[in-house]
């Protein structure tokens, strides 16, 4: 048996990059965003993360050895609204954590919210069953890019780019597992639905 024989018979389909959805459930009840149906997210990324290592001297020679994990921000690409809705939400959203008059910072718990990334089941995509969601804990947007406006794009829809941070990451998938990479080691289950 070759190995794409091998392959093709544990995984019996693959996600698809386009079968996916984003829910933003900050702490906050924002006055300039009423309806989170127009933030519509083009490009999502489901979490990464970096292992740091730390060089140590062992056994009479330098070696890495890991320290922690970081996870990687991720960076959404939205798309413009008529209204500049989602964009407005967001730099609403930073201003929560950093006033961007006055420069007071605020209490963490005041401005970090939760982000549902779900990619969903290509037969049950009209229901709404997702084969997996990650769950970014106490996230919050680091960088809201401008919205770049230009005489050329007569048939295209106006972007722009956020890239948001957060402190933990819960996986959900279809089965019922629960993966709390942070909180149970990396990979750890931690319950069923």
């Amino acid at each position: 048996m070759t190995i794409q024989g091998y392959l093709s018979a544990l995984v019996t389909d693959y996600h698809r990059p386009n079968l996916f959805s984003v829910y933003f459930d900050p702490i906050f009840l924002s006055t300039n965003v009423i309806d989170y149906s127009s933030i519509l997210v083009r490009t999502s990324q489901l979490p990464g993360q970096t292992i740091v290592t730390t060089n140590t001297f062992y056994n009479n020679k330098i070696q890495n050895f890991a320290e922690r994990i970081d996870l990687d921000p991720i960076t959404m690409e939205f798309f413009c609204d008529t209204g500049n809705k989602a964009h407005s939400f967001l730099l609403e959203w930073q201003a929560r954590a950093i006033s961007p008059f006055t420069r007071v910072k605020h209490y963490k718990v005041d401005y970090v919210g939760k982000i549902d990334i779900g990619i969903h089941d290509r037969p049950l995509v009209i229901l709404g069953v997702k084969a997996v969601t990650a769950q970014l804990i106490n996230a919050f947007p680091i960088n809201v890019s401008p919205v770049e406006l230009t005489q050329e794009g007569e048939n295209e829809i106006c972007r722009f780019t956020a890239s948001f941070i957060f402190d933990d990451i819960v996986f959900t998938f279809k089965n019922g597992f629960i993966s709390n990479l942070l909180s149970a080691g990396v990979g750890g289950i931690t319950g069923f639905l």
